[in-house]
């Protein structure tokens, strides 16, 4: 456990951490026109371990954030949604599964 004191200065660094991160370059990390894994499967209707598979395809074009490779965690921007959007009809669920090999 760790006392107040070492929680608060802790918390004071990480605060700092987030706002040196940001002004890298004079841009944010994530730009506000890109969608988190939750962010995409919620407009697109499906699940996050869906977009995720998508995104591991290059189905669906995004890009990691820094740090752990296994649980890094994905960003699809606007335009890269929009394009998928663009290619895929995802309203029809039973010609989605098939292509996956599932019966609908």
């Amino acid at each position: 456990m760790i006392d107040q004191r070492t929680a608060s200065e802790l918390a004071a660094a990480c605060r700092r951490l987030a706002e040196l991160l940001e002004g890298v370059a004079g841009e944010p990390v994530t730009k506000r026109s890109d969608f988190s894994v939750a962010e995409v499967g919620e407009q697109l209707g499906r699940s996050c371990s869906t977009v995720r598979a998508w995104l591991e395809k290059d189905d669906l074009h995004g890009y990691k954030l820094p740090g752990d490779a296994k649980r890094a965690a994905w960003r699809v921007t606007a335009e890269a949604l929009e394009s998928f959007r663009n290619r895929r009809d995802l309203t029809d669920v039973g010609s989605w599964r098939k292509g996956r090999g599932r019966a609908a």
